[in-house]
C-alpha cells in the first residue's frame, strides 16, 4: 500500500513529534507494531502502544503486547576475526571465479 507520508496529519503518527510510525488505518497500525517490536527503544515502544489503543481500542491486546516486549541486548562481537590476508590457501578469486 502506497502512503503519502506528506499528506497525513501530526495525528495520524504513533510519535508524532518525529512523524514516524503512521498509524491513519488498522493495517498501518499492525505495520507500526511489527516495525516498533524491531527498531523502536522501550520508551518509544509504550508510546506508540498508548497511540494505537487510543486510536483503535479493539487492538489493545496487540499494542499491550508491544509495550511488553524487553530490549534485547545487542550481541558482543568475537574477540577473533577471521580474515583472508595471510591465508595460504587459493585466493578469494579463485574461489569465487573458480579459477
Amino acid at each position: 500500500m502506497n502512503l503519502d507520508r506528506r499528506k497525513l496529519a501530526d495525528a495520524d503518527f504513533a510519535l508524532p513529534n518525529q512523524r514516524r510510525y503512521p498509524i491513519p488505518d488498522r493495517l498501518h497500525a499492525r505495520l507500526a507494531i511489527g516495525e516498533a517490536r524491531k527498531w523502536a527503544s522501550a520508551g518509544e515502544r509504550k508510546q506508540i502502544a498508548k497511540a494505537i489503543k487510543k486510536r483503535y481500542p479493539d487492538m489493545r491486546t496487540e499494542a499491550d503486547g508491544l509495550a511488553s516486549v524487553k530490549d534485547v541486548p545487542l550481541p558482543r562481537p568475537s574477540a577473533k576475526r577471521q580474515t583472508y590476508s595471510g591465508d595460504t590457501g587459493p585466493g578469494m578469486d579463485s574461489i569465487v571465479t573458480d579459477r
